[in-house]
């Protein structure tokens, strides 16, 4: 077993748990290395250690810890973003909300949109945004065919920060966000960023 993430979502690190016949007490790096000998080069396994008998990781972990990273041009003006996409000629006032915008359009905004950097306000406001997440709150609003009244949408969140802006080999700026909590329902982590952008 093993914890699970959305559909979309890539672990950096995953916490596994099986049953594995280990000849002595102390195994743990040995089986480690014979495991990673036959594993893929862009896979490892980083620790083992003994747990009890039952402990399973996809039910049991007590805490969780996501990273997302979000382009830093998500929070510059809306009507400035506007006004790019309506220059490059990437607007269009009645396209469908399922309607993306082609691969020509993206390469057509890519070198202004790279060229945005977020400044300290931006930043500022969306670390605000995020903090008003920490502590235990109901989260109906963020997952899907829950009530406010199910005790399943409460969630206990010990922090929501947002890192130094980093930029990529291709001039984009991120911003890392990092949130830790006991645990989280489906899509609420995106969902409760893209408000904060909004908020922002």
């Amino acid at each position: 077993n093993s914890a699970r993430t959305d559909k979309g979502v890539h672990a950096c690190a995953q916490v596994v748990s099986c049953w594995l016949q280990m000849p002595t007490t102390n195994m743990g790096d040995d089986i480690r290395e014979n495991i990673n000998n036959v594993l893929p080069d862009d896979i490892a396994v980083l620790d083992v250690c003994r747990t009890t008998r039952n402990f399973c990781a996809r039910t049991q972990r007590d805490r969780v810890r996501y990273m997302y990273m979000l382009p830093s041009f998500l929070l510059q003006d809306t009507d400035d973003f506007r006004k790019l996409c309506e220059s490059k000629g990437c607007h269009e006032n009645g396209r469908e909300a399922k309607d993306p915008i082609s691969d020509e359009e993206v390469q057509a905004l890519f070198p202004d949109l790279a060229k945005f950097r977020a400044n300290a306000g931006q930043v500022d406001k969306l670390k605000r945004a995020l903090s008003t997440y920490n502590g235990t709150h109901r989260f109906h609003n963020f997952t899907q065919g829950m009530k406010w009244s199910d005790s399943n949408s409460q969630r206990y969140i010990e922090s929501f920060d947002v890192l130094d802006p980093v930029v990529g080999d291709d001039g984009l700026e991120w911003i890392p966000t990092l949130v830790f909590g006991q645990s989280f329902l489906l899509n609420q982590i995106r969902k409760m960023i893209s408000l904060a952008i909004d908020a922002a």
